[in-house]
């Protein structure tokens, strides 16, 4: 998420293309949503993820620190510094995030079975492409 363009420059095209309505706007929801898409994009191209119950502390921190209107949203553009200096954002955007080469969250036996599986696809694509490390294409 760091390279080509800034944090906060990513940060800011993920909220406006989410504010469909171009309200400037956003709620709680819509910040844990764009988040977690970010983190799953992420995950998918085999960089260190952070888990949901953090992109959740993330939002709750920001809405904690702002103006909520009575609808429960709060202007993002002046909230987009905040999110982009979180020390999560931080974590996740210097790729040190706890989860990495696209292993969802653990937990469920259902969640540890499907890391299982695509670890074992991940390793087979690997070797079939001759990488020297899982996604390491890109």
């Amino acid at each position: 998420m760091a390279s080509v363009l800034d944090v906060e420059t990513k940060l800011q095209f993920a909220l406006t293309v989410y504010d469909y309505k171009k309200t400037g706007r956003v709620n709680h929801e819509g910040v844990v949503k764009v988040l977690s898409a970010i983190n799953t994009n992420a995950s998918y191209l085999g960089d260190a993820t952070i888990s949901s119950k953090q992109i959740t502390q993330i939002a709750d921190d920001v809405f904690a620190s702002s103006i909520v209107d009575d609808n429960g949203t709060i202007t993002f553009d002046d909230k987009i510094k905040k999110i982009a200096n979180h020390p999560l954002i931080c974590e996740f955007t210097s790729n040190s995030g706890q989860m990495k080469y696209g292993l969802m969250e653990t937990g469920s036996e259902e969640n540890g079975t499907a890391n299982q599986v695509l670890q074992v696809c991940t390793n087979q694509v690997s070797q079939v492409c001759g990488l020297t490390s899982p996604l390491s294409c890109h």
